[in-house]
């Protein structure tokens, strides 16, 4: 619940509508007084006094089933076809790893995750995550499952689901596991490359500079990783060793945060690079490098890189690198 004083706390009798509770679950419904004291303090004034309900359990109100097939399946992606019982049942699809669901049914997993979507507040009305009919879905461009690991095994869970959040039918499930990294002859390119500079919307006095460009992939359903590094920075990283070393430093610095990074086929917009990949702003005056390489759990191709300069006079010492 949360929130200020004044909206936490009430008097006389009142009405409360609770969401996000999970069917055939026991609850307690909670109560006591509290006082304001200061301006951070809330202390209690009474003893608590708490009332024990159970929500009613699921009951299936929409006979559809679905038949669940994978297609596609690499280390970090693969594409699910769902073909419905009943064309125009609306449907909600979600990838779980099996060792993160140990000891629970899967509608209890379903029930969660209903109540984790509604935690951010999707409109089951209208959201793109409902589908109807046979579909071929992405894991992560459909699905949103952006973190999928090499090896590992899933499940796929798919129950229907009407315009006010209520699940609609039982859940469908199928298992899959993502393959072993592979190589890929995935090559990148990059289009209209261009630095520049503009005041800092928090500091007039200071510029901040970035370079534009688009990567162009050869292939569209693979992921690949790109950003910038200082050309001190990477002669520095491949003096003694080789591109292969010099990614695989870069994929353990991101670390979870990689795939905030990685891309499927061709932005549809330009991409905006304002920090190295330490995290660090670019430098005026600097040599770069655009990067790029495939990644599956760990660069799946050579490195491609291209040179650009940043606006303005170089800094003397110091040294830049690359990020979003």
């Amino acid at each position: 619940m949360g929130g200020t004083f004044d909206a936490v706390a009430k008097k006389g009798a009142m009405r409360s509508l609770m969401s996000g509770l999970t069917p055939n679950t026991a609850y307690y419904a909670i109560a006591f007084g509290i006082k304001k004291h200061k301006a951070n303090t809330v202390y209690n004034t009474t003893p608590l006094q708490k009332l024990a309900f159970t929500t009613p359990g699921f009951e299936v109100t929409d006979n559809c089933t679905f038949s669940i097939a994978t297609e596609n399946i690499q280390a970090m992606l693969f594409d699910v076809k769902v073909t419905p019982s009943n064309a125009d049942t609306r449907y909600y699809v979600a990838i779980k790893a099996d060792s993160e669901t140990t000891g629970k049914t899967a509608e209890q997993i379903a029930d969660e995750q209903i109540v984790f979507e509604d935690g951010f507040s999707i409109n089951w009305a209208t959201s793109k995550q409902i589908h109807t009919g046979t579909q071929t879905l992405n894991s992560r461009t459909d699905i949103g499952a952006t973190n999928l690991k090499p090896e590992t095994d899933y499940t796929i869970y798919v129950f229907g689901m009407d315009t006010k959040g209520y699940r609609t039918t039982a859940v469908s499930t199928a298992k899959v596991r993502t393959s072993e990294v592979k190589k890929s002859d995935m090559t990148i390119s990059f289009e209209g490359v261009t630095a520049g500079d503009e005041a800092d919307s928090q500091d007039f006095f200071k510029r901040n500079y970035y370079v534009n460009f688009t990567p162009v992939p050869t292939k569209n359903d693979e992921y690949y990783f790109v950003g910038l590094v200082s050309a001190t920075d990477y002669e520095f990283e491949t003096a003694f060793g080789s591109d292969e070393e010099f990614m695989s430093s870069v994929i353990s610095a991101a670390g979870e945060n990689i795939m905030l990074n990685c891309f499927l086929g061709k932005p549809s917009a330009p991409l905006k690079g304002q920090l190295d990949y330490k995290g660090n702003a670019l430098k005026p005056g600097t040599k770069y490098y655009i990067i790029a390489f495939g990644y599956q759990g760990k660069a799946t191709t050579p490195l491609f890189k291209q040179e650009v300069t940043t606006t303005g006079e170089a800094e003397t010492g110091g040294n830049g690198g690359w990020g979003f």
